[in-house]
């Protein structure tokens, strides 16, 4: 019996939503190891905190000023640091530990003054260690040194391991930054970090922030210079007009690189390889040009967003994407490129009267 049906039949269905991953979270390293047995606990707001610490705690003054930024809430992991052979603080294996955990993901780490000043951070190998890693290392420095020609201060000695780097790891985005700021229990890397966390990552750069309940120091010209020429930042309203202070210049310890380029960077790594798995769990992908379309098709609105933030400048000729095969039978390579949306940190006037 022959059947009775249409001759053609069409469906149309909504391609599954994208799933960005929000990594405007915070890890802040701590030297109090007693309170927590866990490898680390998050936070969302001031309350929270106040439940297990007071005012003057480090943790709760570092929470405080970082939630203060982030218009009240937002997330903070506070991550306590054991030591290292009973002496110093181990960052770099406690940040590993959670680099391997599938449930965190986070694009900055701020310290407390104990961990920013221990042997880690000061003599270099921090930066030698994690400076390929998936989120960027902001610490506050209140050495004298640092506003001086020398160059044994942290941030100098950090500067050295960026400059050092040849090859491929010559061409990373800087993951480190440093700011200066007389008053060690200011945090004000946690209030930076606030200040970049509570926006969307690309809508922000960091030179021209205004940190809450901070006074921005007094500076000479030299003094200002030198902090500048080793790529640290300052809060300051030195060579400004009266009256009006920002964060000079919102760089990495990498010439170059700036804070803002680097979360950026950060968020463009950690969305495409996501979005990736994802794709791979919800179906085949073959090693041809329809396995190279599916995959175009999924990446791309992680390339689209970010104009919308800002990390990209509009515009589809600002950005390419192309998978071709590998060099393995079941292999893609995925190649992209894109131009970054710059900040403007400086404006020229010229007016002509006629």
């Amino acid at each position: 019996m022959a059947l009775n049906r249409q001759a053609v039949l069409t469906y149309v269905r909504q391609q599954p939503p994208t799933n960005f991953i929000d990594i405007n979270r915070t890890v802040a390293l701590i030297s109090d190891t007693a309170t927590f047995a866990d490898e680390f606990k998050l936070y969302t707001d001031i309350s929270s905190v106040g439940l297990e610490f007071t005012a003057g705690d480090p943790f709760y003054d570092m929470a405080l000023a970082y939630f203060n930024e982030m218009g009240g809430s937002g997330y903070l992991y506070a991550v306590p640091v054991r030591l290292l052979d009973g002496a110093d603080p181990d960052i770099i294996s406690t940040l590993t530990n959670l680099e391997n955990n599938p449930s965190l993901v986070w694009a900055m780490v701020i310290a407390d003054t104990t961990i920013g000043t221990s042997a880690q951070v000061t003599d270099g190998s921090l930066a030698a260690a994690k400076f390929s890693q998936s989120y960027h290392m902001l610490f506050s420095t209140a050495e004298a040194a640092a506003k001086t020609v020398a160059t044994t201060d942290a941030a100098s000695v950090n500067k050295t391991v960026y400059d050092s780097l040849t090859g491929d790891n010559s061409t990373i985005v800087g993951n480190m930054s440093f700011v200066y700021s007389s008053t060690a229990t200011d945090f004000i890397d946690a209030k930076l970090a606030g200040i970049m966390m509570g926006q969307n990552i690309g809508s922000r750069t960091v030179k021209f922030a205004k940190p809450l309940l901070s006074e921005p120091e007094i500076l000479t010209g030299a003094e200002l210079q030198f902090l500048m020429d080793k790529n640290i930042n300052v809060y300051t309203g030195t060579n400004e007009l009266s009256g009006r202070a920002l964060v000079k210049e919102g760089m990495s310890l990498k010439t170059g690189s700036f804070i803002d380029t680097s979360l950026g960077a950060i968020w463009m790594e950690v969305n495409l390889t996501n979005i990736c798995y994802d794709l791979f769990e919800q179906k085949k992908v073959s090693v041809d040009n329809f396995g190279f379309a599916l995959l175009e098709n999924a990446v791309k609105p992680v390339f689209k967003l970010a104009q919308k933030f800002g990390i990209i400048k509009s515009g589809e000729e600002n950005f390419s994407i192309n998978f071709v095969k590998g060099a393995t039978a079941r292999e893609i390579d995925g190649t992209y490129t894109y131009n970054e949306s710059v900040a403007g940190h400086f404006v020229t006037n010229t007016v002509e009267i006629k």
